[in-house]
C-alpha cells in the first residue's frame, strides 16, 4: 500500500456499507408519508455471515441535519413514526426526531409517517447501525447536502492532504532535524489537535505524511501492540458460573472448579461431580465410589401426591404415589402420541407379543410384513468369548472360542431329551428354539443362552436388524453399511395389540414419550385425562430402578428444582426434610486429588480466582465484566 492510498478500517465496515443505502421520502397525503430504504450489500471482501449492517435509525428534522443530530455510538434509541413534535413519543437527537429505530433487523425497508404539516419541507436521514450499536455517522439523506459541504468519498476511509508552496516529491527531504520533535496544529472535524512528530520519523515528505497519518489514527485509539488489548486476561461470569480467557478476538471458556474450600484438600466422604454429571464419593478404597443419585424435585423419603416414578427396568413401568403406596399406571412407551391416528411409515416396527413375530410396516400395501432380526444383549459384531450361535439354516451349533473364530459344537436336534447324555452335551429343541446343556447338577438339562441367526452374526448384511435386549425399553436398530454403524429404527412397538389400530386409552394412563437407551433420549411424560394427554412436570418424575422411597442412610438426592445435592443422615426427623443434609460438591472435570498444573479454582467463599502450580494455589487477577472492547 502506498503512502497516499486510502483504505477502510475494519471497525468502520458499517460506514462502507452505510454509503450504499439509498433512502427516499414520499408524501402519501397532506399529513402522511412514507420513508423507504434498501438493505446494503456486505462490504467488499465480506459475505452475509460477517455483514456489518444490523439495522437502521431514521431521524427527521425541519432543517438540514447537522453533526448535533447524529446518533451517538453505544446508544440505543426508540423510534415513533410521527412528525408532530407535540405527539412524538420516541427519542430525539437535539431537535431531530427519531422516527424509526430498527435493531437486529435486516428485513425492514419501509416506515409510514403521520403528523406531517402540509406544505412543510422535511429533512430525513438514515444511519446504518452494526451489532454493537456503532452508527454510520454521515448517514444517507433524502435531500441534497448543503452546498460546499464535502462528504468523505464513498467506500474509502479518511485521508489528509498536506500542501507546500512548491511541488515536492515523497522522497524529497523535509529538512527536519532527527533530534527534534515537531508539533503540528491540525483541525479534524472542527476539532483542533496538537500532534507531535519525532523528526527522525519525518526525514522525507513521504515519512512525514506516514507519521501524521499514524498519529491521527492514534488520537482515539492510543493502544499499540502486536496483540489486541486484554489478550490473555480472564473474565469470570458469576451469573453462569463460567471462566473465560480473552484471546484478542473472543472469549474462550476454561474449565474451573467452583468450591467453598481448597479442592486439593479432599477429605474422606467428600463428593466430586465431574463434567458428565457423575457424582462420586471419596471413600479411600477405591479412591472414589460412583453414587446412585435420586434426581427429582420432591423429597424421596416423603413424596407428594403429584409424585411419579419411572421404573427404568425392562419392560418399563410408570407409577403414581397415592399418599401411601405406589399405584401402577397403564404405561404407553413410544415416541408418537398414542391418542393420534396411526401414521406409520416403512421405519415402523412391531413385535407381536402374542405370536412372538417381528413385523415392519409396508407403505405400499398399508399392512404389516413379517421380518426377522438378531435378538441379543450385546452388539452381535463383537460377541463375548463363550457365546453360542445356532445357524438355523444349516442347523449347526457354534461357540465363540477366539476373538475371530466360531468352533462347531456337536448338538442333538430333538423335541425330546436325548437318551444317555454325558456332561457337556448340547440339546436344541427346534420347535421352541431353546438350547440346553447337560450337567451333573439340577436340573440336569440347564437352559443355555444362544444367538439364533441364519448367517454369521459378526458379519451382518446391509439393513439387517439387531434387537438390543439389554436396554429398557429395548431398542431395535438397522445396520448402516455406508457408515458401519447401527441406527435405531424410527419406531419400535412391543405389544400384543396391533399399533396400526386406534388405541383405547384408560383414564390415568401415562404416555412415556421417548426411549431409554436411545443415542440422545428426550423423555417427556403425559397423563391421559379421558380426552387428552396432559404434560407432567418433569421435576415430579423420578427415573429409578427400584422403589425410590426406600431410602437408606448415606443415599444421595439431587433436588432438581433448586439444583441442590443432599445426603440422607437419618430416617426420622420433624420435618422429615431434616433427615437430609446439604452436600458441598466439588465440581471439576478432573479428579480433584490429582489436579493438573494450570487448573483453575474459583473460591466461592471470598470470590477469588486461583491457579494450581503443582504445589500451591496462586491468586489470579480477573475481570467481573466481559472483556469485549467497547465501541
Amino acid at each position: 500500500m502506498g503512502t497516499f492510498d486510502s483504505h477502510v478500517d475494519a471497525p468502520n465496515q458499517i460506514r462502507q456499507e452505510g454509503e450504499d443505502i439509498v433512502i427516499a421520502f414520499e408524501r402519501t397525503g397532506s399529513t402522511t408519508g412514507s420513508v423507504t430504504w434498501n438493505i446494503p450489500s456486505p462490504a467488499h471482501g465480506c459475505n452475509v455471515d460477517n455483514q456489518a449492517y444490523n439495522g437502521i435509525v431514521v431521524v427527521l428534522n425541519t432543517v438540514a441535519n447537522k453533526v448535533d443530530n447524529r446518533p451517538v455510538d453505544g446508544t440505543v434509541y426508540t423510534g415513533d413514526p410521527t412528525a408532530d413534535a407535540d405527539l412524538h413519543t420516541g427519542d430525539s437527537i437535539d431537535v431531530a426526531l427519531v422516527i424509526g429505530a430498527f435493531y437486529d433487523d435486516k428485513t425492514t425497508v419501509k416506515l409510514d409517517l403521520s403528523g406531517l404539516i402540509p406544505d412543510t419541507a422535511y429533512f430525513i436521514t438514515g444511519h446504518a447501525v452494526d451489532n454493537v450499536h456503532r452508527y454510520h455517522q454521515q448517514g444517507g439523506s433524502t435531500y441534497a447536502l448543503p452546498y460546499l459541504y464535502t462528504e468523505p468519498v464513498a467506500d474509502l476511509g479518511g485521508y489528509h492532504e498536506v500542501c507546500w508552496s512548491s511541488t515536492k516529491a515523497l522522497t524529497d527531504s523535509t529538512g527536519l532535524s532527527s533530534t527534534t520533535s515537531y508539533t503540528f496544529d491540525l483541525q479534524i472535524d472542527t476539532t483542533d489537535h496538537d500532534i507531535t512528530i519525532d523528526g527522525a520519523d519525518a526525514l522525507t515528505f513521504g515519512d512525514l505524511v506516514t507519521a501524521l497519518n499514524d498519529a491521527i489514527k492514534l488520537l482515539e485509539n492510543p493502544f499499540q501492540s502486536t496483540t489486541a488489548p486484554n489478550t490473555g486476561a480472564y473474565w469470570y461470569d458469576s451469573t453462569a458460573g463460567k471462566l473465560f480467557q480473552w484471546d484478542g478476538d473472543s472469549h474462550v471458556e476454561i474449565a474451573v472448579i467452583k468450591e467453598l474450600t481448597n479442592p486439593t484438600a479432599v477429605l474422606s466422604d467428600e463428593y466430586w461431580l465431574d463434567n458428565n454429571g457423575v457424582l462420586s464419593k471419596k471413600t479411600g478404597s477405591p479412591a472414589w465410589a460412583i453414587q446412585t443419585v435420586r434426581e427429582v424435585g420432591w423429597d424421596p423419603g416423603n413424596p407428594s401426591c403429584a409424585a411419579y416414578w419411572d421404573q427404568t427396568g425392562s419392560p418399563g413401568q410408570m407409577w403414581k404415589w397415592d399418599g401411601s403406596v405406589w399405584c401402577a399406571k397403564p404405561t404407553l412407551i413410544q415416541t408418537k402420541d398414542p391418542s393420534c391416528a396411526p401414521d406409520l411409515t416403512c421405519s415402523d416396527y412391531w413385535f407381536d407379543e402374542t405370536t412372538e413375530f417381528l413385523f415392519v410396516w409396508d407403505e405400499a400395501t398399508n399392512a404389516w410384513v413379517q421380518t426377522e432380526g438378531i435378538a441379543w444383549d450385546v452388539d452381535p459384531i463383537q460377541p463375548a468369548l463363550g457365546t453360542f450361535w445356532y445357524d438355523d439354516v444349516l442347523n449347526k451349533l457354534f461357540k465363540r472360542t477366539t476373538g475371530t473364530t466360531w468352533t462347531e459344537q456337536a448338538v442333538t436336534l430333538s423335541e425330546t431329551a436325548p437318551s444317555f447324555p454325558t456332561v457337556g452335551d448340547f440339546w436344541f429343541v427346534p420347535s421352541t428354539q431353546l438350547l440346553f446343556t447337560f450337567s451333573a447338577g439340577s436340573p440336569e438339562w440347564a437352559p443355555t443362552e444362544v444367538l439364533i441367526w441364519g448367517e454369521d452374526p459378526t458379519v451382518p448384511g446391509t439393513c439387517d436388524l439387531w434387537w438390543n435386549t439389554s436396554t429398557s425399553p429395548q431398542v431395535l436398530s438397522v445396520r448402516d453399511d455406508l457408515n458401519d454403524i447401527w441406527v435405531p429404527v424410527g419406531s419400535f412397538t412391543i405389544s400384543a395389540t396391533d399399533p396400526s389400530l386406534a388405541q383405547t386409552i384408560p383414564v390415568g394412563a401415562i404416555w412415556h414419550q421417548g426411549l431409554h437407551g436411545s443415542p440422545e433420549p428426550t423423555i417427556a411424560y403425559w397423563e391421559w385425562d379421558g380426552s387428552q394427554f396432559v404434560l407432567i412436570d418433569s421435576t415430579n418424575v423420578i427415573e429409578f430402578l427400584t422403589d425410590p422411597t426406600d431410602v437408606s442412610i448415606g443415599d444421595v438426592w439431587l433436588d432438581t428444582v433448586n439444583n441442590i445435592y443432599y445426603e440422607r443422615i437419618a430416617n426420622t426427623g420433624s420435618p422429615l426434610i431434616s433427615a437430609w443434609t446439604v452436600i458441598d460438591v466439588i465440581e471439576s472435570a478432573q479428579d480433584p486429588t490429582m489436579l493438573a498444573v494450570g487448573t483453575f479454582w474459583f473460591d466461592t467463599t471470598d470470590s477469588s480466582l486461583n491457579m494450581w502450580n503443582g504445589a500451591a494455589w496462586v491468586t489470579v487477577i480477573f475481570s467481573t465484566t466481559a472483556l469485549t472492547p467497547a465501541s
